[in-house]
């Protein structure tokens, strides 16, 4: 991978806004920091060109606080962005990585739901990985963080048939160490080892 100065800039901001608890008003917003950056985008002439690890790293940051209802929909809305944008903009293509960061989100938030919106997202991933799109397969980062939406959520029967798939082959990733603490909190759920 190419070394991004702007990376470097993003890293440091995300770095800063984890450590602090409440909001320093020192640390400028994620919507001020993806203003700066679009504008950076956008100016043929700026060293700093964001790619998608730019735009992933202010997800990553928003799903280490609470995961309040604005950040959550800031987050999706800014992958719904850079799926638009990336028509255009190939560089800030959206990674597993950028889906797995805003999945993160809604699977420790306390709205309704985040279970379906996590298989609303990975079934995106799949038509777009089915599209000829890089680096968009989910993983076992991915169907964890699902299985871990819906312990949260209570589904047992949902994340049993996901996991007996995963064990099975039946969804192409083999479960790993984190995948069975997630299935065994479910009260019911039949490990395979």
């Amino acid at each position: 991978a190419n070394f991004n100065p702007l990376n470097m800039v993003v890293m440091n901001w995300r770095n800063a806004s984890q450590s602090s608890k409440k909001h320093n008003r020192n640390i400028p917003t994620p919507q001020a920091i993806v203003d700066q950056i679009d504008e950076w985008l956008h100016a043929d002439e700026s060293c700093l060109q964001p790619d998608a690890k730019s735009y992933t790293m202010i997800i990553e940051a928003l799903g280490k606080h609470n995961k309040n209802e604005r950040d959550i929909l800031f987050a999706e809305g800014l992958l719904d962005w850079m799926l638009e944008e990336s028509k255009t903009q190939f560089q800030i293509q959206p990674t597993t990585y950028t889906f797995a960061a805003v999945m993160n989100i809604l699977a420790k938030s306390n709205l309704p739901d985040p279970p379906q919106k996590i298989e609303a997202l990975i079934d995106k991933m799949n038509v777009l990985q089915d599209e000829g799109w890089p680096d968009v397969s989910p993983n076992v980062v991915v169907y964890n963080t699902w299985l871990h939406s819906l312990s949260r959520a209570g589904n047992v029967q949902a994340a049993q048939h996901i996991l007996q798939q995963m064990l099975t082959g039946e969804i192409p990733v083999e479960p790993d160490r984190i995948t069975f603490p997630h299935s065994r909190r479910l009260a019911g759920c039949v490990v395979w080892y």
